[in-house]
């Protein structure tokens, strides 16, 4: 499988572009994620700001990018750590100035280290400045004693702070070609990868096991890294939402719930199946996943131009009130468990959910009154989201029925929204309840 390579430059100009458009006569700033320490001089693995990936593609540590709406230069300026043979030596080679330079369209690059004493004076003639507040800590108190006077505004630095995600997420919101060819990936190398963990299932002796193979099998077929913690999740253990695999024992009978994505340079795939252990669904278990499929089913049809997510969530949860009263989960008509929302107690998250350059994307806010949040925005073509119904029957759960205490069966596709519908990028992962069971027992090859 060919492993794409990131996305050309004058695609970044072009964001970069859009960004400087909205900022006239103000200023804004994106800023790396700090490095966390893991013990003494070790390291978690580095995962850049999603903003300042979007606008630059660089995953490098200790970098800034600031943007002057001005109609003078320099109007984007590039902080990053310069080149340092001995550090390099230990913590592997960096970018540096130079060429930094040489492949990035900005009007100016200069060393991070200079960012306190520069930051200052770019800002000085500039009322208003996008920034998001929480990504660096360190970085948000430096800005804040600038702002801060005892007696009066300052003059001669912003006085109103706007958060940047604010400028990014109606751009990141509707993904571009080079996105979606991204996207398309990593949700083939999720699908292959998934295919073939799940006809090896009997050979894998726990849940940390099985979770540890399919990320090999990311990385094998060209993943990145992970778009989020898999969750593997046995018996009873997928009744919890977001369940950190352990050294379970995965045993015949049982089901397992599997939770996971590649990520290709930056975009995440996001697919959930679940799997059962002995290769095929007891009665209880084959009742559970078919009512969680047709919810499925049911939300991919209704995703389509012109449609909200939250229109989706209850298209979803109406099917799902339907199975609950159906199978008498809870004694009561369809209507009513939807009206007073007791199916809430076994489904209790969303339909789905955006998917980018996070496993859960940013959405805009329509900044009207009232505001609208993303959920109640109108898909356009270009849009991707998630959609995953469950259902999760707590096993101390006495008032539903013994034979369903303890399952958690979720179901999730990856969709990309087109002018004609919808596209279901990873619909190549077998779903419905026979293939699931042939992949278990070897018949689907």
């Amino acid at each position: 499988m060919k492993h794409n390579s990131k996305i050309p430059e004058n695609i970044y100009a072009k964001r970069r572009a859009q960004i400087l458009a909205q900022i006239k006569g103000e200023a804004a700033l994106f800023c790396a994620l700090p490095e966390k320490g893991r013990e003494r001089d070790m390291y978690y693995e580095f995962q850049q700001d999603a903003n300042l990936y979007y606008l630059t593609g660089i995953e490098e540590p200790q970098t800034a990018l600031l943007m002057l709406g001005s109609n003078t230069k320099p109007r984007s300026i590039l902080f990053l750590r310069e080149k340092d043979p001995y550090k390099e030596q230990w913590q592997g080679v960096r970018l540096g100035l130079k060429i930094a330079k040489a492949q990035i369209k900005v009007d100016l690059v200069l060393d991070i280290a200079s960012l306190k004493t520069e930051l200052p004076k770019f800002l000085a003639p500039y009322p208003c400045l996008h920034y998001t507040p929480g990504v660096d800590v360190k970085l948000d108190q430096f800005i804040l004693s600038l702002a801060q006077t005892l007696n009066a505004p300052r003059c001669n630095f912003p006085s109103a702070f706007v958060d940047a995600r604010l400028l990014t997420a109606p751009l990141r919101w509707v993904k571009d070609k080079e996105e979606i060819k991204r996207l398309k990936q990593a949700a083939a190398i999720t699908a292959i990868s998934f295919y073939e963990v799940g006809i090896n299932l009997r050979n894998f002796a726990t849940e940390l096991h099985c979770a540890k193979a399919l990320e090999e099998k990311f990385y094998k077929y060209g993943a990145t890294r992970l778009a989020f913690p898999s969750i593997v999740a046995a018996a009873d253990h997928a009744t919890y939402l977001h369940h950190v695999p352990q050294k379970t024992p995965l045993k015949s009978g049982g089901l397992v719930l599997i939770d996971a994505g590649a990520n290709v340079n930056g975009y995440c795939a996001d697919v959930t199946r679940t799997f059962p252990l002995s290769g095929k669904f007891s009665k209880p278990q084959a009742q559970i996943y078919q009512a969680v499929y047709r919810a499925l089913q049911t939300g991919i049809k209704k995703a389509r131009p012109g449609v909200t997510m939250s229109m989706i969530h209850q298209a979803v949860v109406k099917d799902i009130c339907a199975s609950l009263a159906v199978l008498k989960i809870i004694k009561s008509s369809a209507a009513k468990i939807e009206k007073d929302k007791s199916y809430q107690r076994y489904f209790m998250h969303r339909a789905g959910h955006w998917l980018g350059l996070e496993a859960h994307d940013i959405s805009p806010i329509v900044t009207s009154f009232p505001q609208v949040h993303g959920y109640d925005l109108k898909l356009v073509p270009g849009n991707v989201l998630t959609m995953e119904p469950g259902l999760y029957f707590d096993p101390g759960d006495k008032s539903v029925p013994q034979e369903y205490r303890g399952l958690g069966i979720r179901l999730e596709e990856d969709i990309l929204i087109t002018k004609a519908g919808r596209d279901v990028l990873t619909d190549c992962i077998p779903i419905k309840l026979t293939d699931i069971e042939n992949i278990c027992t070897g018949r689907l090859l």
